[in-house]
């Protein structure tokens, strides 16, 4: 949005407009390369925020988070081929529900992803986590297949952790 200013003091205004009104889900298209942090790479045109819905689908560039501070609100790993990565220690915050139910591969290294939710959350399908942090008073389920976790599982003050028939694997510590 760029704003003309006729008061000769002043220069003219430009500002980046972002918003997720018109675009309740914010799908991974690749369009330019495997980079989560490219605007590009996403069909609504901008890096998803704490309140974006994102959905993985199988393209032919598969998302990496390649830099700590990756965000969103649920996320939806969907079909087979379709892929999640994050590299190295890099953190991702999910303020939703986390979905692998249906296919997709998620691949957590040794990054920390955190569940800082305003509502009760959900981690559904099976897959590998570096560590994880749950840091939800409203608490935080585990559904469909078991949790392994490479690392540390740290569970914050006041959270509670449900899980039904459900194991959870931790290759590091209980916090």
């Amino acid at each position: 949005l760029h704003v003309n200013n006729s008061d000769c003091d002043e220069g003219d205004y430009d500002f980046a407009v972002q918003g997720t009104g018109a675009c309740p889900f914010n799908t991974w298209t690749g369009t330019t390369s495997t980079d989560w942090n490219t605007a590009t790479n996403w069909s609504c045109g901008f890096i998803p925020v704490a309140n974006t819905n994102v959905i993985i689908p199988n393209t032919t560039n598969k998302p990496v988070v390649g830099a700590s501070g990756g965000v969103c609100n649920d996320i939806a790993i969907v079909g087979g081929g379709a892929n999640l990565t994050i590299s190295g220690t890099n953190t991702f915050t999910v303020y939703g529900n986390f979905d692998n139910a249906q296919g997709g591969t998620f691949t957590g290294n040794s990054s920390t992803v955190t569940f800082s939710g305003s509502a009760a959350q959900t981690i559904k399908g099976g897959q590998t986590f570096g560590n994880i942090v749950l840091n939800n008073t409203n608490g935080v389920s585990i559904l469909l297949a078991d949790l392994v976790l490479t690392g540390n599982l740290t569970i914050s003050s006041g959270t509670t952790l449900s899980t039904s028939n459900i194991w959870i694997s931790i290759g590091g510590n209980w916090i």
